[in-house]
């Protein structure tokens, strides 16, 4: 699966289209996993963390595991 990423000016024009979802559920757990991570790490980032649990103990305790599970698969 190749990933891409849209530049601002490719969004503010109207330039660019979000694909389809996939139609396999196997694909789409990938793409919600590469979401989480992707996420995780703009987190991280931002308020300068480097320990993604620092996020993952801020969410519910039915998806922290699976949110942690998901970043340490991708990244």
């Amino acid at each position: 699966m190749k990933f891409t990423r849209t530049t601002y000016a490719e969004w503010d024009t109207g330039t660019y289209k979000l694909g389809p979802i996939p139609r396999s559920a196997e694909k789409q757990v990938v793409l919600l996993e590469r979401a989480v991570a992707e996420l995780f790490e703009m987190l991280m980032d931002e308020r300068g963390w480097d320990n993604p649990g620092s996020i993952a103990d801020l969410l519910s305790d039915e998806v922290n595991r699976i949110a942690h599970r998901a970043y340490e698969k991708h990244c």
